[in-house]
């Protein structure tokens, strides 16, 4: 349930602004325990001539790193998406669809001054990062930005968010003149509105949304990984302390079967970020997909906040938490490559890869590559192998393409998915280990971070080094050769169907190479064609 905030507490104040007098008021606090207070004074400083351009558009959602931790509404972020109608996204949404009514809104974790703004011919947006640990701050200035549809109606505003104190301040230079602004941050169950109506943020005017103090903050909420039958797995929990003090965290654990460890204490200085380990050890006698779940609780002053792990009896390498939150796509304008990053410890044989498939996807044919590639710079180079062409046509479900033989790894790879016609779309987790998820809109010589076209988020893709069983009694198989052309059977899908891995034509897999292919590159839509796609061919 939202929880409606009004203002529950409202001090007047005579301030003096010009001739005038006006009255400065203060609001909240919610649930949480953020309130306001546009008794701020008002301090401009111009960032159009030394901050970073955002890109221009409709609809546009650009994922910026902070460089800094940052508390919003009790998680922890070190990004932020700027968006193109007037707020800054926490999940990398936004939308024109403007409502004064925020308990249902059409988006959620949001700060700002929201309406249907565009930048595509007139206004920009820039950002700037400015001072140092740990008073650095992130200012964006939304720059003579049109309403859609009304090229005259112009605003300047500008967002600001401080590390240490985890306010925000919006500085307001110029108001809209014909359309209702809703100002002010939600948290997804909880928000709290400064103002909804025309000419909401006046002319010269502040407003801080003060963070509440005494708090401390536990990451992640939740996480899923998978290990070996036998091995032990290791969950990382961080604890950013905001009581005011130095304090000692008391940890414990609580619904677990397998033998899990967690340190009794951790010692933290405030406004620092601690972490400690937990570790689960998988026993020899379970199977795969057996899974053990452990409640980590953490104690400070009779407050105490849970970190939810779940250990899977897994040969997959996993970053997700098997729950999609959004999906990505290619369409039809071209090549498209899509993938993840992933990490072996030590040297290890990949003999499949699993992908959730969401509901937009057709049944494109793709391949399963594998590059060289690193955590923080991703793919490299030309493949290392290439497996396929496969066709989906699991939708909303997992799909298992089964390598044609085991490929080697050691360390940091990626796994691309190579799709040249159709439109498949990936299911992407927005939870914990943002940042392994790349994309390439060219022909796969360079590839971006989704988290750079506005998706801060991994793609649900798995690789997994299960032992494959081929229960196929066929002797030969040509539906998932890799690039030197052998045959054999184990290319085979997990229901042994000799025709899942053809593609629509029947055509062999440097036919399926298709570059004059049309598709959308990154869509993240239903799958249709979008006039509004950005330049890096996100279809927003």
């Amino acid at each position: 349930m939202r929880h409606k905030i009004l203002v529950t507490m409202l001090t007047l104040a005579l301030a003096l602004v010009g001739a005038g007098w006006a009255m400065a008021a203060t609001g909240g606090p919610d649930a949480y325990g953020y309130t306001w207070d546009d008794s701020e004074p008002y301090v401009w400083n111009d960032i159009s001539g030394t901050g970073t351009l955002v890109t221009g558009g409709d609809e546009v959602v650009q994922s910026v790193t902070l460089g800094f931790n940052f508390v919003f509404y009790g998680k922890l972020y070190t990004s932020v998406s700027i968006a193109s109608n007037g707020h800054l996204s926490f999940n990398g949404t936004t939308s024109y669809t403007t409502s004064c009514d925020w308990s249902a809104p059409a988006i959620t974790q949001f700060a700002g001054k929201w309406n249907d703004l565009v930048t595509a011919s007139l206004g920009a947006i820039y950002y700037k990062i400015a001072g140092t640990a740990p008073d650095r701050k992130l200012t964006v200035q939304y720059h003579n930005v049109p309403l859609y549809g009304a090229d005259t109606d112009l605003t300047t505003f500008q967002i600001v968010l401080f590390e240490g104190s985890n306010d925000i301040v919006m500085y307001f230079a110029d108001p809209l003149a014909t359309a209702a602004e809703a100002i002010g941050i939600d948290g997804g169950s909880v928000y709290l509105q400064y103002a909804c109506a025309t000419g909401a943020g006046a002319a010269n005017t502040a407003v801080r949304f003060t963070h509440p103090t005494g708090i401390f903050v536990v990451s992640p909420a939740t996480e899923s990984k998978g290990g070996e039958i036998g091995a032990t797995v290791t969950h990382t929990v961080s604890i950013l302390n905001l009581t005011g003090a130095k304090a000692t965290f008391d940890i414990t654990k609580a619904g677990e079967t397998w033998t899990t460890t967690v340190p009794a204490s951790l010692e933290v200085n405030d406004g620092e970020l601690g972490t400690f380990d937990v570790t689960v050890e998988i026993p020899g006698t379970a199977n795969y997909g057996d899974d053990d779940t452990v409640t980590v609780s953490v104690t400070y002053d009779s407050v105490t906040h849970d970190s939810v792990l779940t250990t899977m009896a897994a040969c997959d390498i996993i970053y997700d938490d098997g729950t999609a939150e959004g999906q990505l796509g290619c369409s039809k304008k071209g090549p498209c490559y899509m993938g993840t990053v992933f990490t072996s410890d030590g040297p290890a044989t990949i003999t499949s890869v699993k992908v959730l498939m969401t509901s937009e996807s057709t049944a494109a044919p793709f391949r399963v590559c594998f590059y060289a590639a690193t955590v923080a710079g991703g793919p490299t180079g030309a493949p290392l192998g290439c497996f396929g062409p496969f066709t989906s046509n699991n939708l909303d479900d997992w799909y298992t393409a089964v390598l044609s033989t085991p490929q080697s790894v050691n360390g940091d790879f990626a796994v691309i998915l190579d799709q040249t016609s159709g439109f498949l779309s990936i299911g992407r987790d927005e939870g914990s280990d943002a940042g392994r998820a790349w994309v390439s809109t060219d022909d796969g010589s360079s590839f971006d971070p989704i988290a750079s076209i506005g998706y801060p988020s991994n793609f649900m893709i798995r690789a997994s080094t299960c032992e494959i069983v081929d229960d196929d009694d066929d002797d030969d198989d040509d539906n998932d050769d890799n690039d030197t052309g052998t045959d054999d059977d184990t290319g085979d899908d997990d229901t042994g169907d000799d025709d899942t891995g053809d593609d629509d034509t029947g055509t062999d897999d440097d036919a399926s190479d298709d570059d004059a292919a049309d598709d959308d590159a990154a869509d993240d839509d239903n799958g249709g064609d979008d006039d509004d796609d950005d330049d890096s061919g996100c279809g927003c």
